[in-house]
This record gives C-alpha cells, structure tokens and sequence, in this order.
C-alpha cells in the first residue's frame, strides 16, 4: 500500500505542467529548502534554467539537462525522491507505441513524461515507466505504461 501512495504522488506531480520561467540555480527562492538546493546541484551538476516550486509535500526543479526538459523531486527535508523526462510519444517503445493507439482510438497524445530515475534503495520501481497524457474532443486520460510494456489507465477527466 505504501509504494502504491508514494508511486501515486510521485506521479501526480509528474503530470504538472513543466515550470517556464528561466532561474539560475543559486537564485534564493523562497520555501526551498538549502539542504534540498545543495543536494540538487550535486545530483544535478550540468542542469541548466533551473526553476523551483514548492507544495505542500515535495519541492520540485523544473530544468533542461542535455537537452531534455526534465523535474527533480525532493520531499520537505531535501530527500531526493525521484526525476521525470519529458519525452516523444515516438520515443516509446514501437510496441506500446501501437498497443497505445489501437486501444485509445480517437485519443491524440499530448505529453509523455517518463520516470527516469529512483533513489537506489527507492521502493518503487517504476524507473524507466511512462505517464501518457491524451485527450480527445470529450476527456482527457492520463496511461501509465510500465516498465514492462503493461499499458493501464490511470486517470480519467
């Protein structure tokens, strides 16, 4: 029960919105902790246009890192918690690719984030897991793919 919440929340604030707003990453802001920061620019050396948020249960980095527009999570006492990429729906694999379109006709897909990575000693497993978001003219559903190409819906709006 406990890796299902955490791997819930984990994935719930995977799904927001990547943060715009380009911060340097020795910027002071405000309810980020100093611990997190440090342990960020040391999990994270090259990560580049760096912005923070902060709720009322993680603190997140929202930054680019070779390329890719990624989010470091970190719980209120600076424990990493795990990172996201966004990626291409063609990034997949081929076969959850087409699994995806022929059981979601109808649906396009408009973000995949993919969790890139898990503290080592992290009860979840999920790393290399995908959340798809799609929608169609009606809904918009949230998939989860996992790590072994099971493909299952996580959310309905």
């Amino acid at each position: 029960m406990k890796k299902l919440v955490v791997l819930s929340l984990f994935t719930a604030f995977a799904l927001g919105v990547y943060a715009k707003d380009t911060t340097d990453k020795l910027e002071d802001v405000t309810g980020v902790s100093y611990v997190t920061k440090k342990q960020f620019e040391s999990d994270f050396k090259d990560a580049k246009d760096v912005a923070w948020s902060v709720s009322d249960l993680t603190q997140k980095a929202s930054f680019i890192l070779n390329d890719h527009k990624m989010s470091a999570f970190y719980d209120l006492q600076g424990k990493y918690l795990g990172a996201t990429k966004q990626v291409e729906f063609n990034d997949m694999p081929f076969k959850t690719i087409r699994e995806v379109s022929e059981a979601y006709k109808g649906y396009s897909p408009v973000s995949v984030i993919q969790i890139a990575d898990r503290p080592q000693f992290s009860e979840a497993d999920d790393a290399g897991a995908y959340v798809v978001r799609m929608t169609n003219s009606e809904k918009t559903i949230y998939l989860k793919v996992s790590t072994t190409g099971y493909v299952s819906l996580y959310k309905k709006i």
